[in-house]
């Protein structure tokens, strides 16, 4: 799984958020983020006091988008049934 900017997947007990520079931070066990990108579970939900997080996969499109660009996108699960939009 190759790592992505800031703290993709990090050395945390438990999934968590930070505001950091202007931006929203999130981190996540690193075997929790491995399982999670290489499973087929679509998301992960966790609690950070009041704060919900929910944490889930951006699939590509099952059709061509004019201007769009998934390419980092997680394969569609329904693309290998024939499914459309």
């Amino acid at each position: 799984m190759p790592e992505l900017p800031g703290r993709a997947s990090a050395d945390v007990d438990a999934p968590e958020a930070r505001f950091v520079d202007d931006r929203i931070e999130v981190a996540l066990p690193r075997a929790a983020a491995r399982a999670w990108a290489e499973g087929d579970e679509v998301g992960i939900e966790a609690e950070q006091g009041a704060l919900r997080l929910l944490i889930e996969k951006d699939f590509r499109y099952l059709s061509p988008r004019e201007g769009e660009d998934d390419d980092d996108a997680f394969p569609h699960p329904g693309a290998e049934s024939g499914a459309s939009c």
